[in-house]
């Protein structure tokens, strides 16, 4: 700009300020649209519903004892609350969530403690969990919510038998004390009229779509019933998220990950000017160990005859130009998120149902999978009501029924009265054909007694003579199985073909449940 020799200098620099402030606002705003992620709140809302998780959590016997949930913040990478993953628990079940809200029975992922870490300040565990099906990951909102402002709470409540993920609404009460006992927590948690039941524990609480806060817990009446929540703000998890992370941890911040709300377009070349990684010499000698290390930033290794590939337990990226923490397989959760919305895998007018495979017997059980195959195979019958009673004892008559008529039937030849206590009844065959094979003996009396409860180290016995195990012998026995022992060899064997697995004590003299026997008989063929 020019200034009139009739302005003012004041006039004239007033001005020459204003245009300058103009052109810096505008220049400012267009960078700021750039960074806008582009999705809108409902293709969000979408995105976080296929990222939140139902946990249930079992105890060092594999016994369900509780539930809640949880989200995904990045590639293989779930939070929840300490107090859905810590407790009396020590082996999990992580769920992902289907297009009808309801999570998927058959794409789920068993975890350990190994796998949890906690950051014991803001009430947050961080798992490492891989599950090769369809879902996404949050996004979070920039700052946290302001009191009075509405928001939504994901999760799969613990009054809901259905294991739906609901949302519900409520308002920005006031900030809360961010204490527990007497120990006191970064900042303030909020307090919202939305209710938050125990199975909500640990999901996303939501404003347009984006996570401003992890729910944590809430007040109840005199009949139990909830009536306000509880959450950490957004601001909190990703402190913590920045407290927690490192190289085994791997949190890329929300902002750097390859999703096409946060970044423009990759250019047509996908290596730009740096070159292949997964070929740094560009094939004119064979790369080293270093080379690759140096241009895949330690997750790669040489092939031994030419270029570069990514180290057991890494992978390609999308845009095959780095390796990245996960199985070969997995599935890119941002994959065309805005271009593509999100496709739904199926309409809710036909939408999958789960037959348990018993009435007793759910999705969840510790032995679910291995009943389920044993009956669909023909090997397993349940009881005329229609259960299984997993958790009840076998007798050594069914334990024999189901190995004999399931995997050794051409064994058997009608025999029977082969033990005073073993006449014409419908075990007899099975019980002769063991006995005849050199499975089984009698008591000291010369009676089988075949309606007797199984203890485990008479059944691994059986269980490990019905078939051939030649394994190289087992380092590390259970701290009760002493060498000398009747069934020492039974239990080393039945520990090098994964029938059996140590948890440090093998229960020799308990009797086997009939989940257990599934359990080993299954890992047996």
């Amino acid at each position: 700009m020019q200034c009139k020799a009739t302005d003012t200098v004041a006039r004239c620099d007033t001005s020459h300020t204003l245009l300058v402030m103009k052109t810096i606002a505008i220049a400012l705003w267009a960078i700021l649209i750039a960074t806008i992620p582009t999705a809108t709140a409902q293709e969000f809302h979408e995105n976080t519903k296929y990222a939140t998780v139902l946990i249930i959590s079992y105890d060092a016997q594999g016994d369900p004892i509780g539930r809640g949930s949880g989200f995904y913040i990045d590639e293989g990478i779930v939070i929840t609350n300490i107090h859905v993953i810590g407790g009396y628990g020590r082996y999990y079940r992580i769920f992902i969530t289907e297009d009808d809200g309801e999570y998927d029975p058959n794409c789920y992922k068993d975890i350990t403690r190994s796998d949890v870490k906690l950051n014991l300040e803001d009430d947050v565990a961080y798992i490492r969990v891989y599950i090769q099906c369809p879902h996404t990951s949050v996004f979070f909102a920039d700052e946290d919510p302001e009191v009075g402002s509405d928001i939504q709470v994901y999760g799969y409540p613990a009054n809901n038998n259905a294991y739906n993920m609901i949302s519900n609404n409520g308002t920005i009460l006031s900030e809360y004390p961010a204490t527990i006992g007497l120990k006191s927590y970064r900042g303030p948690w909020l307090l919202s009229d939305a209710l938050i039941h125990g199975g909500n524990s640990g999901g996303p609480v939501v404003q347009d779509g984006k996570v401003v806060g992890i729910a944590v817990a809430s007040h109840q009446d005199s009949e139990g019933t909830a009536r306000d929540g509880i959450f950490i703000p957004v601001s909190i998890i990703r402190s913590g998220l920045a407290n927690a992370n490192n190289s085994t941890f791997g949190y890329t911040p929300q902002e750097q990950q390859k999703n096409t709300a946060y970044i423009e377009p990759e250019p047509e070349n996908p290596f730009g000017t740096a070159g292949d990684p997964f070929d740094p010499l560009r094939k004119k000698e064979i790369a080293s160990n270093s080379d690759c290390e140096t241009s895949l930033k330690h997750t790669g290794e040489a092939t031994g005859y030419g270029g570069c590939r990514c180290k057991p337990s890494y992978r390609k990226n999308a845009a095959k130009n780095d390796c990245v923490p996960g199985a070969v397989g997995y599935i890119d959760p941002y994959k065309d998120l805005v271009r593509r919305k999100i496709v739904v895998k199926q309409s809710s007018s036909s939408a999958k149902v789960v037959t348990p495979a018993f009435s007793d017997v759910q999705v969840w059980d510790k032995a679910y999978e291995e009943i389920a195959a044993l009956k669909d195979l023909g090997v397993l019958g349940g009881y005329p009501d229609g259960t299984f009673k997993p958790r009840g004892n076998i007798n050594r008559a069914e334990l024999l029924k189901i190995l004999m008529e399931g995997f050794h039937s051409a064994q058997l030849k009608g025999e029977t009265e082969c033990f005073p206590d073993v006449g014409s009844e419908w075990f007899a065959q099975y019980v002769c054909a063991a006995k005849h094979l050199g499975w089984v003996g009698g008591y000291p009396d010369g009676t089988f007694r075949p309606a007797n409860s199984v203890n485990r180290a008479e059944a691994i016995k059986i269980v490990i003579s019905s078939g051939v195990y030649t394994t190289p012998g087992y380092q590390q026995m259970p701290g009760d199985v002493e060498e000398g022992s009747w069934f020492y060899e039974f239990v080393a064997k039945g520990l090098n073909e994964r029938i059996i697995t140590s948890r440090g004590m093998f229960y020799p003299s308990n009797n086997l449940t009939r989940a257990d026997a599934a359990v080993w008989i299954f890992n047996g063929i």
